[in-house]
């Protein structure tokens, strides 16, 4: 009889062990697996991006919900993003986010007038790059090739576009030659500009169509009136983060370069990039 007890003891004792072991073993893949999943889950903290219309980079389409290059790679690493558009230069981004602490600027690269601004920080990975061409009268025969090929010739360009190392390096070595006006100028109104002799040619956002170098986007008068005159130089677009809050500027930052690497890892980038005719050189 107690040889049977024990028996029974015993038997009890081991499925003790068995389920005490599979429920730890249960907790630590579940614990393993929140973990992988916390680390493919985008980011939900509160941003609000702050944006201007561009073709192909940001454009907020609610109806098929792309937004351009820019916005929609934000919103993949912060589905909550906010957008907010900006109509103005980007003395108007530097306002919007020394005002709000969960402010961010996309649409330019190392531009002069957020570079050495006190109200934001770069993250390091740039989201894209673009290039930028002058485009000419088709009756007009000048080329740009480089620097040189510019003197004695007067162009225009919106302030948005210093940017570019290599627009900005025109500006100053040829001063008023090269004409900058706000950015709600538009490319027509630049055009304008160009028939009537005030100008030989504008600066505008250069894209690859059919493997040729052209003006993005340009209304029918531009596309038959005009050409491109040459490509000037190009600019990584980069995530300005507001400083008013160092803290949350530390965090945002560090949350989209963790995003980036995730997206350039699982393929979303790419796929981003390849909706909109692109690729990445970084």
């Amino acid at each position: 009889m107690i040889k049977k007890v024990n028996i029974i003891l015993g038997a009890v004792f081991a499925c003790l062990l068995v389920l005490k072991f599979a429920t730890g073993a249960r907790d630590m893949l579940k614990e393993s697996s929140s973990r992988r999943a916390a680390s493919n889950v985008a980011s939900v903290r509160p941003v609000h991006v702050y944006y201007t219309y561009w073709a192909y980079y940001s454009v907020v389409d609610p109806i098929s919900n792309r937004n351009g290059i820019l916005l929609d790679i934000v919103r993949t690493i912060f589905p909550q993003a906010e957008f907010r558009r900006v109509y103005g230069d980007t003395e108007d981004f530097r306002a919007a986010l020394e005002a709000d602490p969960y402010g961010v600027a996309v649409g330019f690269g190392a531009h002069p007038n957020l570079e050495s601004s006190k109200v934001c920080e770069d993250a390091p990975t740039p989201m894209a790059e673009y290039t930028t061409v002058f485009m000419t009268q088709r009756s007009n025969p000048w080329m740009y090739e480089d620097e040189d090929s510019l003197s004695g010739v007067r162009v225009v360009s919106t302030e948005d576009f210093l940017d570019v190392p290599q627009v900005r390096a025109l500006k100053e070595r040829y001063g008023d030659n090269v004409k900058v006006v706000p950015d709600g100028t538009t490319r027509a109104e630049m055009a304008d500009m160009v028939e009537s002799g005030e100008v030989a040619a504008f600066v505008a956002t250069g894209i690859k169509v059919h493997g040729k170098l052209t003006g993005a986007l340009n209304s029918v008068k531009i596309m038959q009136d005009f050409r491109t005159a040459g490509a000037i130089g190009s600019a990584k677009l980069l995530l300005h983060v507001s400083k008013s809050n160092p803290e949350i500027a530390s965090k945002t930052i560090e949350e989209y370069e963790e995003g980036m690497k995730r997206i350039k890892k699982n393929g979303e980038l790419g796929r981003i990039l390849d909706y909109y005719g692109m690729q990445t050189t970084y």
